[in-house]
């Protein structure tokens, strides 16, 4: 089968039905793709890194699930947050009753919040993903800078910056949900 990014023929815009579609024909091709005011736009290459954070997060999320019932927590689950916009958080929590009443393939709707590990992301997608993200609905956005050692948490009118000692949270959304920023770098190691 041919791979999504050979499919890409395109110079016009796409909506998100038609990006949904045509990316769907490629088995898990469109996972590699995101969809940025109808242009089509590939998704940086994970590693090993990004992934230990992106699991270690949902492993924390999954337990207070557990004693804090209501939420679900999505690894790359693909999102249409509009006519012209398709992304696929690396991590999602989404109130458990709105997901139960979402039919089709694809989420429709922002998460409550969105999480995004940034490895390669260029700083203007970053941004226009965040925006995204809180104009459709997300209570926050919150960014993992795992070179830096540092996450941002963005909510409406608010940026929050956890470093240190700090422990990640998100007390409007999950009261009582906190992770030690040392547990979110713990595949980093001890180093510097």
């Amino acid at each position: 089968m041919a791979s999504a990014a050979a499919v890409i023929p395109f110079v016009e815009l796409l909506d998100a039905d038609e990006f949904l579609e045509l990316y769907d024909r490629d088995e898990g091709g469109f996972r590699e793709y995101e969809l940025f005011d109808g242009e089509v736009v590939e998704r940086p290459m994970t590693s090993r890194v990004h992934d230990g954070i992106k699991n270690a997060v949902s492993l924390a999320l999954n337990l207070y699930f557990l004693k804090v019932p209501g939420y679900i927590s999505l690894v790359e689950t693909t999102f249409k947050l509009g006519p012209r916009r398709v992304f696929t958080p690396d991590l999602a929590v989404v109130e458990i009753n709105r997901w139960n009443a979402m039919v089709g393939n694809f989420a429709v709707a922002a998460p409550d919040i969105a999480f995004e590990v940034v490895s390669s992301d260029r700083a203007d997608r970053l941004k226009f993903k965040t925006d995204s993200y809180l104009e459709c609905g997300s209570g926050a956005v919150c960014c993992i800078y795992p070179s830096q050692r540092r996450i941002t948490v963005v909510t409406p009118g608010r940026l929050t910056e956890f470093q240190g000692d700090d422990s990640l949270q998100f007390p409007a959304i999950l009261p009582g949900f906190e992770m030690p920023l040392s547990a979110v770098f713990a595949i980093l190691g001890n180093a510097a």
